[in-house]
């Protein structure tokens, strides 16, 4: 097991989900493809922002993955910085970079991923924030259909799109990498079906997500933006550990 995955387990080390799901799968499966909840992944108290511009482009891939059918992990980058906003520290996302190229219709053409897009921006002076997004679509097979409703009941495992990979993660950590030489924090983005936002940093190597995400629409509305939440038996077992 590589040394990126072994420290993204050691997230979930005082919860027995790796052995519960040998036991369901047996010993030999691809540890990339195991799901995680977002349940058992710990808040952080932490307030973002989303800009005008940001919220508009929420809206529209949100739209566009019930729409279409082959927009699953389109991906796109977003630039923010950290701000003071009425004494309060605050993250703003305030500039989007789609990653992805719908070729005419998505559901006809695909995606085309184009890298060269974030790298054309790559340490401007005005972020010290990037964030490495991605969706997720409906499935008509998924992984978690191996899974007994005993084991998905204990870890919430929901339908296999609602949940984030081990891949990901790890993907996250790569990215979390290479940003850093340019920024001051990354995070990691996905965007659920029902249009839930998985926000995921990493401090010290622990993984966390962000509870409180509110976005600005035209004319200055301030709305919520509905994240996925977390479970409270898995908080008290965190705070058991």
């Amino acid at each position: 097991m590589q040394k990126n995955m072994k420290q993204i387990l050691e997230n979930f080390d005082h919860l027995p989900f790796m052995e519960d799901y040998e036991k369901e799968v047996g010993t030999n499966f691809d540890y990339k493809k195991v799901m995680i909840s977002p349940a058992m992944i710990p808040d952080n108290d932490e307030v973002v922002y989303l800009s005008t511009e940001v919220t508009s482009e929420y809206s529209f891939l949100v739209n566009a993955i019930k729409k279409y059918k082959e927009l699953n992990d389109y991906p796109f980058y977003i630039l923010g910085t950290h701000r003071k906003l009425s004494g309060e520290e605050v993250i703003v996302l305030d500039k989007i970079i789609s990653a992805g190229t719908m070729k005419n219709s998505p559901s006809l053409g695909g995606i085309k991923v184009d890298t060269n897009r974030l790298l054309n921006v790559l340490g401007e002076e005005s972020h010290d924030i990037v964030v490495f997004g991605n969706i997720h679509q409906e499935k008509k097979h998924s992984l978690d259909q191996e899974l007994s409703a005993s084991y998905k009941e204990k870890y919430h495992i929901r339908e296999e799109c609602y949940n984030i990979s081990l891949r990901e993660l790890e993907d996250f950590k790569i990215e979390n990498a290479s940003a850093l030489s340019y920024y001051k924090d990354a995070y990691h983005m996905t965007i659920m079906p029902n249009g839930e936002v998985l926000l995921l940093t990493e401090k010290e190597n622990k993984l966390e997500k962000v509870k409180n995400i509110k976005g600005r629409k035209d004319f200055g509305e301030i709305v919520e933006i509905p994240v996925c939440q977390s479970d409270r038996q898995l908080e008290k077992n965190r705070k058991r550990r």
